[in-house]
Formats: structure tokens, sequence, C-alpha cells
């Protein structure tokens, strides 16, 4: 407060020599620093003191709008940072449901692949047996009769109980 209004008033009275060697307000300079001249009336270093003060609370005002923009936009920015890792824990979650429906589909397709072909099997050995006992009867029936007879071929559907 107090001692940063004082060294405001030293900082607003600090101004370049002038090519005289004198500063704009008259008055000599003694190491670099003004001193009080017979033409200083105090009015002039008032109203310098004033617009460096007004310099200084401006200034004030404008660190406290940049610090306050910084901390919106980290802000910000650690919110998008968490809603990142949010969407990629939760889309490395969907892709491990996903691989595990496929891995899923897939063993399911293989067990009905092996039971096709095992369906597909026992479909052959029945068109096959019946064609041996057809052709066993037939025989049979020949050496029998004279004329051959056709024997019935049962329905592989029905002898596997699938209809």
């Amino acid at each position: 407060g107090a001692g940063a209004g004082a060294g405001v008033a030293a900082l607003a009275v600090a101004r370049p020599a002038t090519a005289g060697g004198a500063f704009a307000g008259g008055g000599g300079t003694r190491g670099g620093y003004p001193t009080a001249g017979a033409g200083d009336s105090g009015v002039g270093a008032h109203a310098a003191n004033e617009e460096v003060g007004r310099s200084l609370v401006s200034y004030k005002r404008e660190v406290a709008i940049l610090r306050n923009s910084l901390r919106l936009r980290d802000s910000r920015e650690s919110d998008l940072m968490d809603g990142q890792r949010r969407l990629k824990t939760e889309r490395t979650a969907e892709k491990q449901e996903w691989e595990g429906q496929v891995a899923s589909l897939v063993c399911e397709v293989q067990d009905l692949e092996a039971r096709n072909r095992r369906l597909e099997a026992a479909l052959r050995a029945l068109g096959a047996a019946p064609q041996l006992s057809s052709a066993a009867a037939s025989t049979a029936e020949a050496e029998a009769s004279s004329t051959p007879s056709e024997a019935a071929t049962p329905d592989p559907g029905e002898l596997l109980g699938l209809c």
C-alpha cells in the first residue's frame, strides 16, 4: 500500500534529462535524479504522481485480468484433458466389449460349422445305408420273384429326429 505509493512517487520524478542537462520541468540533477528547482511549483510533480498511480492501477488491473484469463484457460484445458481421458477409457472399454462379442460370434460360427459337418456326415451315412439295404432287398426280392421291386427310402430328417 503506502510503500508502493512512495516508490511510485520516486519513479514519477525520474525522467530523462533534456539536452541542457535539466529535466523538462525545471530544476537541476543530482546523481541522475531531478532536484527541485526554483521553477517547480509542485503541481507538475503532483500531476506526474497521479498519472503514474493511474498507470500502476491500470497495470495491476491488466495483470489481474491476464491471470484470470490464464486460470480460465488452464481450467478449460484441464476439463478438455479430463474429457479426452474419459473418452479414451470409454472407447477402450467399448473396444474390449466389441472384441469379446466378435470372439463369441467366431466361436459360435465354428461350433455351427462343426455341427453342420457332423450332420452332413450323418446324412451321407444314412443315404448310403438305405442304398445298400435297398440293393440287398432288391437282390433278395429278385431271387424270390421274377420282377424286381424298389425299396422305400426313409427320410433322413425323420431318422435323425429333425422333422
